[in-house]
């Protein structure tokens, strides 16, 4: 007989029970509650004084199999577990992205409600005695919704590698669409002899940005990386268009950034004035900028610093300024200054 009872909690991305724990919910769990106490029970009923002191796990049970679909439903079997007193019931846990949904039934079956078309969704079962021990569970059970799902999403864009060490380096990508939904990223090692995937990163739940180290490199070794999406169904995209690295040398770094643009003078005042300039680049990523006048009587001043490649600074009116900019790496290595703006203040 099928067991067609609702489930008991959903996990999802805060954790807990998913909505507002009202009274309807409430009254739902409690009429769950007495339905399952109403089924009959797998085997013989366990007696309170058999459950005390058995600590013998059920045995696990069969693979989970479908028996068949509804509508926005499917029904799951799978062979019953034994135990040295008795099983009294199941638990299938339902997971969908990093959505979780435990469902229990006194029988080795189950029709799972509130599915949708298309959707992939994963399943494990345990049986569970009358003193509480849990069997181990079956492999993960994988299904696609019907009418299934063979569209792969789009492939990742404008792959980039930042921040190179002698060991690692950065990548950034632009992401990937899906008819349902992307669920992971890769990157391949491209070599002549086969790709591999050296990281990878879930989107259950969906990450904040397209950023992923690639470790274990060998320092001086040259490497092209290419891109990837999957979704859950398991269709994956093309690959992206590949970028080539070479790890820095084994050893310190001493390599500076290569030297920024000559700033360019905006919005100048009497009291202030803003200067942007082509940002450098720098082997181990993106370098902080030292703006310097070389103009002041003492000699060369530092006048700001920055991440960016632009900053609002104040000036003296009527004062004239020699500026130039360094970039410096996360080594401290400093590069030439750029060329020179001279301006004065209004």
């Amino acid at each position: 007989m099928m067991d067609s009872s609702r489930p008991i909690t959903r996990a999802g991305r805060g954790g807990g029970v998913r909505g507002n724990v009202g009274p309807r919910l409430l009254t739902g769990l409690l009429a769950a509650i007495l339905l399952a106490a109403a089924l009959p029970a797998v085997g013989p009923v366990t007696p309170a004084a058999a459950a005390v002191g058995d600590t013998e796990r059920p045995t696990t049970p069969g693979p989970i199999e479908v028996v068949g679909y509804g509508t926005g439903s499917v029904q799951l079997t799978w062979a019953a577990s034994t135990d040295n007193v008795g099983v009294v019931r199941y638990e299938v846990s339902q997971f969908y992205t990093d959505i979780a949904v435990l469902w229990r039934t006194r029988t080795n079956s189950i029709t799972i409600t509130g599915t949708l078309p298309s959707r992939t969704y994963r399943f494990s079962v345990r049986a569970v005695d009358g003193a509480g021990n849990s069997s181990s569970s079956p492999p993960l059970f994988k299904l696609t919704m019907p009418p299934g799902d063979n569209q792969p999403p789009t492939a990742p864009s404008a792959l980039t590698a930042t921040r190179i060490t002698d060991t690692s380096v950065t990548v950034s990508w632009g992401g990937s669409s899906d008819n349902i939904g992307v669920a992971l990223y890769e990157v391949l090692s491209i070599t002549p002899s086969g790709d591999t995937v050296v990281a990878s990163r879930s989107q259950h739940p969906p990450w904040p940005n397209n950023v992923l180290d690639v470790t274990r490199l060998t320092p001086g070794t040259t490497y092209t990386f290419a891109m990837r999406a999957a979704d859950d169904a398991g269709n994956y995209s093309a690959l992206s268009a590949p970028v080539t690295v070479t790890a820095r040398p084994a050893g310190p770094d001493v390599s500076p950034p290569n030297i920024p643009g000559t700033p360019v003078a905006s919005n100048l005042g009497p009291h202030g004035v803003t200067l942007t300039w082509i940002p450098a680049t720098d082997d181990s990523g993106p370098p902080r900028y030292e703006l310097v006048d070389r103009a002041d009587p003492s000699g060369p001043v530092e006048v700001a610093r920055t991440l960016l490649n632009q900053v609002t600074v104040g000036l003296v009116s009527g004062r004239t300024y020699v500026l130039v900019v360094h970039a410096v790496d996360a080594a401290g290595n400093r590069s030439p200054a750029s060329g020179p703006l001279t301006l004065t203040a209004p």
